[in-house]
């Protein structure tokens, strides 16, 4: 017996089933456990593409705006499939964020756990926007690369997706360094150029810094 309180509970425990069945969720984990390397599951981007990672922030950081009874239902089902994944980990960090965490925090972090994106290179806004951001030179953004990578590897994130940088390319730079042994980092998976939308803040520096990829 499931754990769905009201009707829409019921109905987003409905589709969360439908979901992991129609995705083979168990069989997933089956195949995780004989994997050489521990990797994110097939179905993950389609998990992350519902916004179940973010049912329970708000809106203005990129969530749903529900709450965590709603998050259960999600997760008691990902329970019932033997589901494979880091999902209860990345909810419990941004649920803890939410609560107790700063509104610079907030806004850093919340987004990219809810739609599993990271930029692993670069610093934090210094206050300075975007100047700040065009002041460091290629060479500064690979060493903040390196240390983050490090960082982020001992916080138990095995892989990430890293949609870019304000200086094109250091992301692959990083990527194959990290699979050449040369410094300890997660498995990246990386877009290269600046993924943004049109009039986003990748596509307000790419003169003479950076390549962006628009949607």
């Amino acid at each position: 017996m499931g754990i769905a309180l009201t009707d829409d509970h019921r109905e987003l425990a409905e589709v969360a089933r439908g979901f992991l069945t129609s995705h083979k969720a168990r069989a997933a984990a089956r195949s995780l456990l004989d994997a050489p390397e521990e990797g994110l599951p097939p179905f993950w981007q389609g998990l992350v593409e519902l916004g179940w990672l973010g049912l329970h922030i708000d809106e203005e950081h990129g969530g749903s705006g529900y709450g965590l009874p709603e998050l259960v239902v999600v997760i008691d089902e990902l329970g019932r499939a033997v589901a494979p994944g880091p999902f209860v980990p990345t909810v419990i960090a941004s649920a803890v964020i939410a609560k107790d965490g700063s509104a610079e925090q907030k806004s850093r972090l919340l987004p990219g756990l809810i739609d599993c994106h990271s930029h692993l290179v670069g610093e934090p806004d210094d206050g300075q926007g975007y100047a700040g951001m065009l002041a460091r030179t290629g060479a500064q953004e690979a060493l903040s690369g390196a240390r983050n990578a490090r960082d982020t590897l001992r916080a138990g994130f095995t892989t990430v997706r890293d949609v870019g940088t304000f200086r094109a390319f250091v992301d692959v730079a990083l990527r194959d360094a990290i699979n050449a042994g040369w410094l300890p980092g997660p498995r990246m998976r990386v877009a290269g150029a600046y993924v943004t939308c049109s009039g986003g803040g990748g596509g307000r520096v790419t003169s003479g810094c950076s390549t962006s990829n628009h949607w």
